[in-house]
């Protein structure tokens, strides 16, 4: 995809495009493309997360000072919204707890 804004590989390649989609390849070719539907309107992400470990898709939108869970089907699971989160450049998801940096704090949410 042109404009990729992040990937992130659980045996799938999951690609974080502009605006609300995320594309899904495997072994190198195109399986799906899941459009989010969700309030307010995922435009801005920079950063997507998972693993074979990990049952969902993390999405960073500091734009919207938001961490979105999603199912890997795309439905949204959880938004968690901080004023901080609109300077947060990266987040590391551990088991039940993400991890989010924003250059100068570290930042820990318990999922769920």
């Amino acid at each position: 995809p042109i404009n990729a804004q992040g990937m992130s590989i659980d045996g799938n390649i999951w690609i974080l495009g502009v605006g609300n989609e995320i594309s899904r390849y495997y072994k190198g070719r195109y399986q799906e493309t899941l459009h989010i539907t969700i309030s307010p309107v995922l435009r801005n992400a920079i950063s997507l997360k998972t693993s074979a470990e990990l049952p969902h898709l993390y999405v960073l939108e500091p734009g919207e000072k938001r961490l979105v869970v999603l199912d890997k089907s795309g439905m949204l699971l959880q938004q968690y919204r901080n004023p901080t989160f609109a300077i947060a450049r990266d987040f590391v998801v551990d088991g039940q707890t993400i991890y989010l940096f924003d250059g100068a704090k570290l930042y820990q949410i318990s999922l769920f």
